[in-house]
């Protein structure tokens, strides 16, 4: 327990879900916070696409998974 509190990568992480906890917070981010439902939730896989456009949507849908879990607002 003691390492974990002196550890730099803990309170990098916990600095990060406070950062992004702040910029989603209000309701002047609304808007922010659907554009990332949308692309959290949104298909990266469609047939015809290409594999580049699907890994590209994919890593888009994944930072917006992530942003809105640490920010508090997984559903």
């Amino acid at each position: 327990m003691m390492e974990q509190e002196n550890n730099p990568a803990v309170d990098e992480r916990r600095e990060l879900s406070r950062c992004i906890q702040r910029a989603l917070t209000g309701p002047e981010q609304k808007v922010l916070r659907k554009w990332l439902r949308q692309t959290a939730f949104g298909a990266s896989y469609m047939p015809g696409r290409e594999a580049d456009k699907v890994a590209w949507l994919e890593g888009k849908r994944a930072l917006a998974v992530f942003m809105l879990k640490e920010g508090g607002y997984d559903e």
